[in-house]
């Protein structure tokens, strides 16, 4: 049997070819300073951080040097090294000198913090990081005011609707302006972040601990109330007069907080009647000298 030929004008089906791939780019989020917020596009070619005009990106700091650091691109590797800077590059919070960046790295120079990024959508992977800034402190990472406002009003009504237990603490480092009189902004910034990554441990997941403003703290801690939650204040009290904090310099230094709690049971209270009597436990804390925990404490609706 004789095949048969294919009619002539039956068109030939296109041979299919893989898509393109889409080429990473690199960029750069101020996340603490003073221009946070803004994007910095790497490009092909050397992205210069330091003090001098020429570079791409600008930190008008005595404590910058004028070529501090450099992000390259080799052999499809980004890098970024630090140009002999006299305080140093940190990535990721160790002192580098020439290292392999990572999608969402944390370098930080002197007291500005950038957040390194790749994607194949600079503008969606932007729009990303904007939207974590409304909610995350830039210098400590932890979550901030607005985070916590939300999670007071969630865990308020539960509080209300299930009879179930609630804490706010609020704590303040002390005399925090002396700090950084004596060892600088980036001392003061060091102490920060460092009291941060250390409670940080010591929390549950469900707790939200949050950096507030300045030197100022917040822990909501829900299923907490009473001698529990001064248990709680205790342990955080004693962490951080117990620690030793170091700067970039390896100088140590040494702080107390003042620590305000405020707990409530089944009472009807709205977050703002929530955070003002922490709050008011902690200015009694203050007014004492700091360095002690003051505690609003309220039973049950319809206990004796």
């Amino acid at each position: 049997m004789s095949s048969k030929n294919p009619p002539a004008d039956r068109p030939s089906r296109p041979r299919l070819s893989s898509a393109p791939s889409l080429k990473l780019q690199g960029f750069v989020v101020v996340i603490h300073g003073p221009e946070r917020g803004r994007r910095f596009v790497v490009g092909e070619g050397p992205f210069v951080i330091g003090r001098s005009p020429e570079a791409n990106l600008v930190i008008n700091d005595e404590r910058v040097s004028r070529q501090h650091a450099t992000i390259v691109c080799e052999d499809d590797e980004w890098r970024i090294r630090d140009g002999a800077s006299r305080n140093g590059t940190f990535l990721n919070e160790a002192r580098i000198t020439d290292e392999p960046l990572r999608d969402r790295d944390r370098i930080r120079i002197d007291r500005s913090v950038l957040r390194f990024r790749t994607a194949t959508d600079i503008e969606a992977a932007y729009h990303d990081e904007i939207y974590e800034l409304m909610r995350a402190d830039g210098l400590t990472g932890l979550a901030n005011d607005r985070v916590l406002s939300d999670a007071i009003d969630r865990e308020v009504r539960r509080s209300e609707r299930y009879r179930r237990p609630l804490t706010l603490v609020l704590f303040e480092v002390d005399r925090f302006p002396e700090a950084v009189k004596a060892y600088g902004g980036q001392g003061g910034d060091a102490v920060l972040m460092q009291l941060a990554e250390l409670l940080l441990q010591q929390f549950r997941r469900d707790d939200v601990f949050c950096r507030l403003d300045g030197e100022r703290f917040g822990v909501l801690v829900p299923e907490v109330e009473g001698l529990n939650a001064l248990t709680i204040a205790d342990k955080l009290w004693r962490t951080v007069r117990d620690a030793v904090f170091v700067n970039d310099a390896a100088q140590q230094m040494r702080v107390t907080v003042s620590v305000g709690l405020a707990s409530l049971d089944g009472e009807r209270r709205t977050r703002e009647q929530l955070r003002t009597d922490a709050l008011r436990a902690l200015e009694r804390a203050q007014d004492r000298g700091g360095n002690c925990i003051e505690a609003a404490l309220f039973r049950p609706t319809g206990s004796a």
